[in-house]
């Protein structure tokens, strides 16, 4: 009986001993520091078989000393280990895979071509990657870029920074039509959220200046964003997907619905998404030694239908009240066959949230040491975009043609009253955007190739600002944020690109553009001087009629590369680019005291 419980003893401690010593070990990318869940880990004769879990944690419990311990993952390098190396190991960091010399790029030259050809860095996101790692906005992708850094300091954020550069230096495209816009600032820009990542087919990243092929504001270079497109097929075909993704953190919830319709001659893709985006949790944790660092003991409950008159108490400190916002996204588009050398693309984007509170100034306080504004946020932020499409195949003077006749609409309003006020400042601004695109490849001869092209946009905006009474209701005329009688913002660019191959492994190529901006901006002096001469520079107004402005730049490229094999090459580019001030810059009010 002593034996059968020394046994039993013994049985009990090599099962705790194995659960003490049992290793587990995080797998991180190497350049976010983010977990990296579904890698698959198994030695090399595959007896054992683990999987990191959604934190990146894998146990190593089974595997032997001098067993080859194998990290793979579909989109990262694979690591192999020697498990005895690994038992003093907290973390493992896996490398994004670089593009392979056989990736095909979009984006550069704003036409088909193999990365091995190309002197510029380039990162492809394609739809594989975006997928496993659902991403909540389109601005949390280029994480996966690659020497991208995403501002973002609340839900409702999202300014990618490359090369140093940001906002109005940094161009954002959706399927091939520019986003920047003449209201684009030079602080943070967080239209990127209004691209639903659900419906991207892939996104590339262009680092550097990028002028020629796509004008201003390519300084830091270009994100350029391709949405999913419907796929003609002879068997016609059918298919739905629905799919959540749940936060418990934030308690955030994203459904996406989709439908797909392929035939012969059409094809139709549509897809909406809701999102809703709950409030930010902080950590507890704070090893920096300010264990107040942070902390939101106050907030404003105050509504549209709620007034209070100060500040509420916040039971929990490390809720960031006020950060949540709901968003709608829908994407319709259609595919048709106009013949054997012609396609017809019809686009149709929409994207509308709540209100969404500015966080920073919500939390702000004034010289007593009290909240300062009981409200502040941007008003529904409205993307509206319906393009047209028109390719052609094999004609005398081209190859491949792109004609892009494109409209957007953007509406966007700034709103703020501050403690003790029943005075809610609205600046609200109304822009519409209408541009013509083409662009032109022609294959010379087996060495030499040209593309070639322009572009025209035309700015129209309306800014309006008026104060209303939260009790009463009534609505005084305001100042504006930018020009009160309307401002445009007009430009023209035509492009050429020239690349020769010297031979099979060696090819350069260089590009011009000329571009042309034009700005007309107009204010109602008389506004200003019945309602607002105590508190703005009257005299600074009345010196112009109106702001009228004419720029004009010269662009170019050069660029050589060199391929020593199939996966390794060395190039070279010079590239200038340019960025023509917009309306947000020569027209902007800002009243420094509020």
């Amino acid at each position: 009986m002593k034996s059968f419980h020394k046994n039993i003893i013994l049985i009990l401690l090599i099962l705790l001993s194995n659960h003490i010593f049992s290793q587990k070990i995080r797998v991180i990318d190497s350049i976010n520091e983010r977990p990296i869940p579904n890698v698959f880990v198994f030695d090399l004769e595959k007896k054992n078989r683990k999987t990191s879990n959604i934190n990146g944690v894998v146990t190593l419990d089974d595997f032997k000393e001098y067993d080859s311990v194998v990290f793979r993952h579909i989109v990262y390098e694979t690591k192999i280990f020697l498990f005895k190396d690994l038992k003093n190991k907290k973390t493992i960091q896996l490398n994004p895979k670089a593009l392979g010399l056989s990736e095909v790029v979009l984006s550069v030259s704003r036409n088909t071509q193999n990365i091995a050809t190309l002197s510029r860095k380039v990162s492809v996101i394609d739809k594989r990657t975006i997928s496993m790692e659902s991403p909540k906005t389109s601005a949390e992708i280029l994480y996966h870029g690659g020497g991208i850094h995403v501002q973002k300091s609340q839900s409702g954020g999202g300014s990618p920074v490359i090369r140093g550069f940001e906002a109005n230096r940094v161009l954002l495209v959706i399927d091939g039509v520019r986003m920047n816009n003449a209201i684009y600032r030079s602080g943070h820009i967080q239209n990127s959220i209004t691209i639903d990542p659900s419906a991207l087919e892939r996104t590339e990243v262009i680092y550097g200046p990028s002028s020629v092929g796509y004008g201003s504001d390519a300084l830091g270079g270009v994100v350029h964003y391709y949405t999913k497109t419907p796929k003609l097929d002879n068997d016609k075909t059918f298919n739905y997907k629905r799919s959540t993704s749940y936060n418990l953190r934030d308690k955030s919830r994203i459904t996406n619905r989709s439908i797909e319709i392929s035939k012969k001659n059409w094809a139709s893709y549509t897809s909406y998404t809701k999102s809703n985006f709950g409030d930010i949790y902080m950590g507890k944790v704070r090893n920096h030694g300010y264990n107040n660092w942070g902390l939101v003991n106050f907030y404003s409950k105050n509504t549209k239908s709620e007034f209070y008159e100060n500040p509420s108490v916040n039971n929990n400190p490390n809720l960031q009240r006020n950060t949540a916002y709901k968003q709608n996204d829908l994407i319709q588009k259609f595919n048709f066959k106009l013949g054997n050398k012609s396609r017809l693309i019809l686009n149709f984007q929409f994207s509308e949230s709540s209100n969404i509170n500015r966080f920073d100034k919500l939390t702000e306080l004034n010289d007593l040491g009290n909240l300062k504004f009981a409200e502040w946020y941007y008003g529904p932020q409205k993307r509206t975009f319906i393009s047209s499409k028109l390719n052609l195949y094999n004609q005398k003077l081209f190859d491949r043609m792109n004609l892009t006749l494109a409209y957007q609409k953007i509406d966007e309003s700034r709103n703020k009253r501050k403690f003790g006020s029943n005075i809610l400042n609205t600046q609200d601004e109304d822009l519409d955007v209408i541009s013509i695109n083409s662009d032109f490849f022609k294959r010379l001869n087996r060495q030499n190739t040209i593309a070639y092209g322009f572009e025209l946009t035309s700015n129209n905006l309306d800014s309006n600002g008026y104060q209303s009474d939260i009790n009463s209701n009534d609505i005084l005329e305001s100042i504006s944020r930018y020009p009160n009688n309307g401002s445009d913002y007009k430009s023209l660019a035509g492009y050429f690109n020239f690349k020769k191959f010297i031979n099979l492994k060696t090819n350069y190529d260089f590009g011009l553009r000329f571009s042309s901006v034009t700005i007309n901006a107009d204010w109602d002096y008389d506004f200003f001087d019945s309602d607002y001469e105590d508190k703005y520079d009257v005299l600074f107004f009345n010196q112009f009629d109106d702001l009228k402005m004419s720029n004009a730049s010269i662009t170019g490229s050069l660029g050589i590369v060199h391929r020593m094999n199939d996966l390794n090459k060395i190039s070279f580019n010079l590239s200038s680019g340019f960025r023509s001030p917009n309306i947000d810059d020569i027209g902007k009010i800002r009243e420094n005291a509020g």
